[in-house]
């Protein structure tokens, strides 16, 4: 019990520090309440949330990936894809 009214008094302690850190004024009541102390926390993310820009949301590209904005080629394979199939079956790593 020793150690549990020894890590209450180092918790409320370092809850004291941060208020002065923040500037927080000896009364409010942050100084007394957490939860109180934790809203301002919440508060500013919040915040920071709402002033980010919102981005365009990309559009599907409706199937395969295309690389190197590469057109896909006969049979609706990228050339890009077809080069390393036929490299790979050169060497015999493909197994279709």
């Amino acid at each position: 019990m020793d150690q549990y009214f020894k890590n209450l008094a180092e918790i409320e302690k370092r809850h004291i520090e941060m208020c002065q850190f923040f500037g927080i004024d000896k009364n409010d009541e942050c100084m007394e309440k957490s939860e109180d102390f934790f809203k301002i926390f919440v508060n500013f993310v919040k915040q920071v949330e709402a002033a980010i820009p919102k981005g365009k949301k990309k559009k599907a590209t409706g199937g395969k990936p295309v690389a190197n904005n590469a057109k896909p080629g006969p049979g609706g394979v990228n050339p890009l894809m077809a080069e390393l199939m036929a490299k790979q079956a050169e060497k015999g790593m493909r197994k279709d």
